[in-house]
């Protein structure tokens, strides 16, 4: 993003300035009969047509569903009656974090005004029978014990019309009844065992509950439902720095655009000549390369044991980093040139640089929020048209696979996501994005129309749902325009640093918070 600073990296390619009193050297276009990038027409048509395809080959790939998992055997079915019970809408982490910041919030026993509130929330979420299951401990615990017993009613009800729920589930369903109606004690140790392998957390603070509504003494549950001062802390602070971060980068913004407007902000970026394929292909070859390393990670996974197929694919994605660095010299480019044309280079120093990606990504702060204000209503419109045009009763939320395996993969999982994430994405995207494709493109458009251009295919990549990706489309956008206004790619790379970083941080922080 276009940001206040001062003189514009000059580059190597500008008017020299030997005279003791000529101006500043300035970025000029490239003069007719420049050299143009390495390649030809025929391998610039070729890799067109071969990025185009990998393209939509790894963005169909990502966005087709999970296949249905096969139908389980006797003896499966059998294991899975006391195995987790299955959280399709997420409510053993959102009810986590709402009882527990209604316990910190409430004045003595009895619910509140926010109780209330959550108890509706709550309601309106669940909706499979797994999620009544949960629901009933959450409301008893927000609004009493009759809460609890009506939505194990409803659930009752659906297991009767419906034979094909998850294994267990009517069992849990007659546990927590006997809990509500007769009170704890009334299991024995392996049933209580089994009930907190089945929910969990949701599971220990159902077993602090009896008739008369929760135990006043437990310590236990005391340990259960701390730590809503801090979870209101961290979003208060969140909240507060987030603030923070848009006022200072909209007074970036404005700053940033003035000075574009009035001409003193000028691009450090200088135009290519128009002709070459190098770049081009260097996007062919990342994008069926990711499809390959997508396929591949996905047969060694059907071989490997169970479980492993995700370690795979995190871990065969970092050769697509060696195969982005060496493919230049694969087509016989000195090095030298390859990373001044890719933007690999100190800028006006290397500090400068980061400084500059750090102003750039504060500026770019309020588009970004505004992009995911309007993700946020697209995503509530598509939610009304399901369900009173086209008739679902329960549409699913979009997905987002980072936060599915935030909230619910290993350590080191999580370890190798944040590696990928702080580390890989922004060497390897901005490379072949703002240092390949944004070239390329740049030598024969307009660098907003670059921008955009290269952003398309930074975003199709990414395997998030249709609605997110408006949000990753803005990124790249400022992250193109960091790449005109600097050349340097330290810039644009800081700037998706800080942003991953951050981002994945805080999900971290709050998801192994309440672990």
């Amino acid at each position: 993003m276009i940001c206040p600073m001062d003189t514009p990296y000059e580059h190597p390619n500008t008017r020299p300035t030997n005279e003791p009193d000529a101006p500043p050297a300035t970025p000029v276009s490239a003069p007719e009969g420049g050299v143009p990038d390495p390649g030809s027409p025929a391998a610039r048509t070729l890799a067109l047509l071969a990025g185009i395809l990998g393209l939509f080959a790894v963005f169909a790939l990502q966005q087709l569903p999970e296949p249905a998992a096969p139908e389980p055997t006797p003896e499966q079915r059998e294991a899975l009656v006391d195995a987790p019970l299955p959280d399709p809408s997420g409510l053993g982490v959102s009810g986590k974090i709402l009882v527990r910041i209604d316990h910190a919030n409430r004045e003595g026993t009895d619910p509140g005004p926010l109780s209330t509130r959550f108890a509706g929330e709550i309601t309106k979420t669940a909706r499979a029978p797994e999620d009544l299951a949960r629901a009933a401990v959450l409301l008893g615990e927000l609004t009493g014990t009759d809460a609890a017993l009506s939505e194990l009613e409803k659930l009752g009800t659906k297991l009767e019309e419906d034979s094909e729920y998850a294994p267990g589930l009517d069992i849990d369903l007659v546990e927590l009844r006997t809990i509500y109606e007769s009170g704890p004690e009334s299991l024995d140790d392996s049933q209580r065992e089994r009930l907190v392998t089945r929910l969990g957390w949701v599971g220990e603070l159902a077993l602090t509950h009896g008739p008369n509504g929760p135990s006043a003494d437990d310590e236990a549950r005391s340990l259960l439902l701390s730590g809503g001062h801090q979870i209101v802390a961290i979003a208060v602070g969140g909240f507060a720095l987030l603030g923070t971060a848009f006022a200072v980068g909209l007074a970036l913004l404005v700053i940033a655009l003035v000075r574009a407007s009035s001409g003193s902000l000028r691009p450090a970026f200088r135009k290519p000549p128009v002709g070459g394929s190098l770049y081009l292909e260097l996007f062919a070859v990342f994008a069926w390369g990711f499809f390959a390393v997508q396929i591949l990670s996905g047969l060694l996974g059907m071989l490997a044991p169970p479980g492993t197929a995700v370690y795979i694919g995190m871990t065969l994605q970092w050769s697509l980093l060696g195969l982005v660095v060496v493919y230049p010299a694969i087509r016989s480019v000195p090095g030298k040139t390859s990373r001044a044309q890719l933007g690999l280079h100190k800028g006006q120093g290397v500090l400068k640089e980061i400084g500059a990606g750090v102003l750039g990504y504060l500026a770019g702060v309020p588009i970004y929020l505004g992009a995911l204000l309007v993700t946020m209503v697209l995503i509530l419109v598509w939610t009304y048209v399901q369900r009173t045009v086209l008739g679902i009763d329960d549409p699913a939320p979009p997905s987002n696979p980072l936060g599915d395996m935030v909230s619910g993969g290993t350590a080191l999982q999580v370890a190798l996501l944040f590696a990928l994430a702080v580390i890989w994405a922004p060497i390897v995207e901005e490379l072949v994005f703002r240092g390949g494709l944004f070239r390329h493109m740049r030598s024969r458009v307009a660098w907003p129309i670059a921008a955009v251009g290269s952003t398309i295919a930074f975003a199709l990549m990414h395997g998030y749902a249709v609605p997110l990706l408006l949000p990753v489309a803005t990124l790249g956008v400022i992250f193109g325009a960091m790449r005109e206004w600097r050349d340097s790619l330290i810039a644009p790379m800081t700037a998706h640093f800080i942003h991953n970083f951050v981002t994945l941080s805080v999900a971290i922080l709050i998801f192994r918070m309440l672990a």
